[in-house]
């Protein structure tokens, strides 16, 4: 009885330490901080990509260690669960990261296309993502807090 009390009180305590009480829920942020280019214009809405929002909270549920995604082609999920998982998990845990594509070159694209205007729309994302080094982004690599985007050839 007593070590479970004791369990208690230690585990409680960490788990308190550990999960952050003003982290908001991924949904609420991305409706809240990021802003879409191109067709789909506008900020980020839950009802752009319904079937996604489960595995997004998946995606930054500390108990949740692996993430199976089958689907179709062309349906967001670069958008939506790559894109808002990465730029939550680096404005509210910033750890290593990397996301690795087929070569250099589709490397460059994705960070001139894709990963340049999340970080420019996205102010709470900005501020804590860096240039590279002394060249531009767009070289093959973004680097923040949280890590790298490097295509390997």
């Amino acid at each position: 009885m007593k070590s479970n009390v004791l369990d208690k009180i230690v585990f409680g305590a960490f788990t308190e330490t550990v999960i952050s009480p003003d982290r908001p829920d991924i949904i609420t942020w991305c409706e809240s901080n990021r802003i879409l280019r191109g067709a789909h214009g506008g900020p980020w809405s839950r009802d752009f990509c319904k079937w996604a929002i489960e595995i997004m909270r998946a995606c930054v549920d500390r108990t949740t260690r692996v993430v199976v995604i089958r689907g179709a082609s062309q349906i967001a999920k670069t958008e939506c669960t790559i894109l808002n998982v990465w730029a939550y998990r680096t404005v509210f845990d910033p750890a290593p990261s990397m996301m690795v594509l087929p070569s250099q070159i589709t490397a460059r694209d994705f960070s001139h296309q894709r990963v340049e205007p999340l970080i420019e729309t996205t102010p709470a994302l900005k501020a804590i993502v860096s240039e590279r080094g002394t060249g531009p982004r767009t070289q093959g690599a973004s680097r923040s807090v949280s890590g790298h985007i490097r295509g390997d050839s």
